[in-house]
């Protein structure tokens, strides 16, 4: 993104230094996942929408854990301008976990002291939060000239959650936290949403007056708003009508009521696009993927990375699609697909396993307990069940019977097996790669072919059979004393 493009009226603070006890995991707080990435990944998505001058995260706990994954991560990195100081992000360090007022603190060293636009502070553990909320804050912040403006959000029980107590010009007076308040207090039904947006003079003004919490030692940040509004000036706030959207996850129950409402809002964008799916809630899609209309998705379904499915097509229930693309009219059920590429009207599954470097063209099929790796499948080959095909290519109109086997591996190297149009191999066939079979041939089930079979012809390989008489059914043999 062009730099000439920034908002240079507004920079961003996110606040992902804490421990996250609550979580009781040793994964760091914004790096566990919804919807397959990382929480921290979709709050900042939707502040780049409003492309900020600068972002800086808070980072303290695992610090290095986590500028690691931001510089390996290419979505994350992806979000971000090129010509950031850091590359990626600027990282503020929080020494001491002394709370949120420090965490800022700790960010505005990293602001130029003639700055003279907004600042927006937000918790990095509010994946929820969507862009338009965030551009309608910071508008309502410029247009009413307030010093601060929180968001806010309007509920019938509050409980838990730190009201916003106003005076008569509807200034806030400050940020009263549940186990601080009084009877009157708790029934206040306008709760603090931990997003912030400050005039930055103002800010770091009035940071270092914030005094430790008596009973923690900790600086809050919601101390700020009074000693703000005891200045005279401006203290607003702006409501979101969306609850879920100031969703702090704090703990698993948290993060999986993230995932449902994330996989909501992205499922819903796909069935508006005329694509049919079954327990939208239970199924996770990513934001990204293109899918065609009168696709039915079914329960349970995951599809991940980039992904397209044509039209028409059935995913069929627990069935897993990564990085693939699939044509129209195609059946997927209780399959795994994995970086590979599926034509038009085919039938997969139940139970296949397809993996990297898979093509398979038009009208063909595969089925139970099949597993293809590696391997190129043209049109209207199948193979219907209990068999391993990698490292291979496979002409039109092959059949593969049950059991086959491409033995494409020596324990050193891989070796290719080619199989021309209209041959048929038997069941139960080993194939010892490298081997080529012919157009138009025929393997004998439970042959091990070692050796290349011309066009038009059987191969075949078996032992001589041998049958043996046994004991008669009555006969016992001799006790040997």
């Amino acid at each position: 993104m062009n730099k000439n493009n920034q908002n240079k009226n507004i920079i961003s603070i996110i606040l992902g230094a804490g421990k996250g006890a609550r979580m009781k995991s040793n994964i760091p707080k914004i790096l566990h996942l919804v919807n397959n990435k990382p929480l921290i990944y979709w709050l900042i998505k939707s502040i780049q929408i409003i492309n900020p001058l600068k972002n800086i995260l808070v980072v303290g706990h695992q610090y290095d854990e986590i500028k690691n994954y931001f510089q390996t991560n290419k979505e994350l990195s992806n979000l971000f301008h090129k010509n950031q100081p850091s590359g990626i992000l600027n990282f503020a360090f929080q020494e001491r976990l002394l709370g949120s007022g420090d965490a800022v603190k700790s960010a505005l060293n990293n602001i130029d002291k003639n700055y003279d636009g907004d600042i927006l502070v937000v918790c990095g553990d509010t994946p929820l939060l969507t862009s338009e909320t965030i551009s309608n804050l910071i508008e309502n912040h410029k247009k009413t000239d307030s010093a601060v403006t929180v968001l806010t959000a309007k509920v019938e029980n509050p409980f838990g959650y730190g009201r916003v107590k106003k005076d008569k010009n509807n200034n806030i007076i400050k940020i009263i936290e549940e186990k601080d308040s009084d009877f009157d207090e708790k029934n206040i039904k306008e709760i603090n949403s931990g997003v912030y947006c400050f005039k930055y003079k103002i800010l770091k003004d009035y940071i270092h007056k914030i005094v430790p919490n008596e009973k923690t030692a900790e600086f809050y940040l919601t101390d700020i708003i009074e000693i703000i509004y005891k200045t005279g000036v401006k203290t607003k706030s702006f409501a979101t009508d969306n609850l879920a959207e100031i969703l702090g996850i704090n703990d698993k129950v948290a993060l999986f009521q993230a995932n449902r409402e994330m996989r909501m809002r992205i499922n819903k964008k796909f069935m508006l696009q005329g694509v049919e799916i079954i327990n939208p809630e239970n199924i996770e899609i990513d934001e990204n993927a293109k899918i065609g209309i009168d696709t039915i998705i079914y329960d349970g379904t995951i599809i991940r990375g980039k992904v397209e499915i044509g039209d028409n097509c059935k995913i069929e229930t627990n069935s897993f699609i990564e990085n693939s693309k699939i044509g129209n009219n195609t059946s997927i059920k209780y399959s795994y697909i994995i970086d590979s590429f599926v034509g038009n009207n085919c039938e997969i599954g139940p139970f296949s396993h397809i993996r990297p470097n898979t093509k398979i063209d038009d009208n063909c099929k595969i089925g139970n307990f099949t597993e293809i790796k590696n391997t190129y499948l043209a049109k209207g080959t199948k193979v219907s069940h209990l068999s391993y095909i990698g490292d291979s290519e496979l002409g039109e109109n092959v059949n593969i019977g049950a059991g086959t086997i491409t033995c494409n591996y020596d324990g050193i190297n891989k070796y290719k097996t080619i199989i021309k149009d209209n041959s048929f191999i038997g069941s139960n066939t080993n194939l010892i790669a490298p081997v080529i079979i012919g157009k138009n041939s025929i393997i004998g089930a439970g042959s091990t072919i070692y050796e290349d079979v011309p066009d038009n012809s059987l191969g075949i390989e078996r032992n001589k059979q041998i049958n043996k008489k046994l004991m008669k059914p009555n006969h016992k043999p001799k006790n040997p004393k």
